[in-house]
């Protein structure tokens, strides 16, 4: 709901969020101002922690490996304008 006009409402200590009709949410309100409180369902679908240290999870994704043609260094001197005289490489530029 990010980004959406809702609707927060308060009574006798509950707290709950409406948009277009809809209760979306519900929870206790906090004794004090400034404090943090979770709501009990908020993370009900995620696993602990301790569970996801145990799985293996991939570092990327598998691709087949790219077919590479391999040419002559001189096709590239010569795509560059590079000649070379007596072992050395020089620039015609």
């Amino acid at each position: 709901m990010a980004g959406s006009l809702v609707q927060v409402r308060e009574r006798h200590g509950v707290l709950s969020v409406w948009s277009a009709g809809q209760k979306l949410s519900e929870l206790a309100k906090g004794d004090g101002s400034g404090e943090h409180g979770e709501h009990p369902e908020r993370f009900r679908h995620v696993a602990p922690a301790a569970s996801r240290r145990a799985q293996v999870v991939p570092i990327g994704h598998l691709r087949a490996v790219p077919q590479v043609v391999k040419r002559d260094l001189a096709e590239y001197d010569q795509l560059c304008g590079v000649g070379t005289v007596e072992g050395l490489t020089c620039n015609r530029h």
